[in-house]
């Protein structure tokens, strides 16, 4: 198990089927599919709370300007790229969660705006069409200097915002602060609905131990009973897929459809 399945499309197809074969079985960990939120987003979402869904956005910013200039490893290389696939991996990887939908083609702005260049990009802006219509948005910066409040003004070590929207209403919440805010029109009037979540009181590395743990306590018994793991090799390699058609996007400075990268 682990945060990324590779930083290629050829290494990860190729773990895939040397697992197959193998008889080993494969999980990921893109733990953030377990935070309270994204599953109380999952739930709502499947109730039709919102209607039909129109667009997902994803905000994370962080300043973490020098802490990424001494990275050290396979993300200090500038062929490895920054923070679009160490980050935004995730973020691909619960765009498919939470509208289970697979993507089309992908429109992406990638760059180093103040960290050296040679050290991969800190900046990202993406664009996002799903297979169905529904328009996914993705910003990532580790070099935004910025008051750290969560939607209910709050102090968090890391801005994270992700804003849902439907035909009937929208979801608009923060793993990290632990705070989310529904709007629902489903049933005529206007309904508002606020859930708060113990996330804030732990902190951004507590809150990210408890995914891997929630996580964990999913894979565990699927190995035993022979299941669907959480993660699979195929959902890995479709996340990252959207990853790798960013890149190419930003290189080309045009869309890059996920079937053109098979």
């Amino acid at each position: 198990s682990s945060d990324l399945i590779a930083i290629t499309l050829e290494d990860a197809n190729e773990i895939i089927e040397n697992c197959k074969r193998n008889g080993v079985t494969l999980c990921v960990n893109h733990q953030m599919l377990f935070s309270a939120c994204d599953q109380m987003a999952k739930q709502l979402i499947g109730e039709g709370v919102i209607g039909e869904l129109t667009k997902v956005m994803f905000e994370h910013y962080a300043d973490g300007l020098q802490a990424y200039r001494q990275l050290e490893g396979w993300l200090a290389d500038p062929d490895c790229g920054g923070v679009w696939i160490s980050w935004g991996v995730h973020h691909t990887d619960l765009l498919r969660f939470l509208t289970g939908d697979n993507v089309e083609r992908v429109y992406a702005e990638i760059g180093s705006t103040l960290r050296e260049s040679d050290r991969g990009e800190d900046s990202v802006f993406a664009i996002v069409r799903m297979e169905s219509g529904i328009v996914g948005e993705i910003q990532i910066s580790t070099v935004c200097c910025r008051p750290r409040e969560s939607i209910d003004n709050d102090f968090v070590e890391a801005v994270e915002k992700v804003e849902i929207s439907g035909s009937q209403g929208s979801i608009i919440y923060s793993r990290q602060a632990g705070r989310m805010e529904v709007y629902s029109t489903r049933r005529g009037d206007p309904q508002r609905t606020s859930f708060a979540f113990g996330s804030k009181q732990k902190g951004y590395s507590l809150n990210m131990i408890e995914m891997q743990k929630l996580h964990y306590e999913r894979l565990i018994p699927a190995i035993l009973e022979q299941r669907k793991v959480p993660v699979s090799g195929e959902d890995a390699y479709k996340a990252l897929e959207i990853i790798v058609a960013g890149y190419e996007s930003a290189k080309t400075t045009r869309a890059v459809f996920t079937s053109e990268l098979t």
